[in-house]
């Protein structure tokens, strides 16, 4: 309730369930869960029902939701790289074949802005979501990257990011 009363816990075992998101239609909430062993993406519906595991394998990890709920992206931990599978499982696609971290979506779900590699040192990308083809690669502002989240702004014509410098956190808009 708006007043914190009447709380409910959604997942009830004794695995870690973290990183939670909820489809813009507020039917399901997508998110990470050890349960089965490795993390995994998983689906339930809003009042904690139903669990579905939507990949399997090696670990998971940063789902993101299209902005029409149709697809879920995520990254492989074994290699970082950004793959996509329909909210309502199936075989995934691999969207990327490097290093490509914290996917967010565009508003208009055309574009993935992304943390990369170039060179053995941190950048912006942004992706086709059609096909995860590079679009733009951008130097980030300070040397180190210091957040899991990257957020388009609402009109979709920028991205908002943390990063680090001497040991001060500072965000920014690219």
């Amino acid at each position: 309730r708006p007043d914190g009363q009447e709380q409910k816990q959604l997942t009830l075992n004794s695995a870690t369930n973290d990183a939670a998101t909820v489809t813009p239609d507020g039917h399901y909430i997508v998110f990470i869960s050890n349960r089965a062993g490795a993390f995994q993406v998983w689906r339930m519906q809003m009042d904690g029902s139903d669990p579905v595991p939507l990949t399997s394998g090696s670990g998971k990890n940063f789902p993101a939701i299209s902005p029409d709920g149709k697809w879920v992206l995520y990254n492989t931990t074994d290699d970082w790289q950004l793959w996509r599978i329909s909210i309502d499982g199936g075989e995934p696609a691999r969207l990327s074949d490097s290093y490509a971290l914290f996917p967010s979506i565009s508003p208009d779900g055309k574009m993935i802005a992304c943390l990369g590699r170039s060179d053995s040192k941190a950048v912006l990308r942004i992706l086709s979501f059609a096909d995860g083809r590079p679009l733009k690669t951008f130097d980030l502002a300070t040397p180190t990257f210091s957040s899991n989240r990257i957020q388009w702004t609402r009109d979709g014509k920028a991205v908002i990011y943390g990063t680090e410098r001497d040991g001060v956190t500072s965000i920014f808009r690219q």
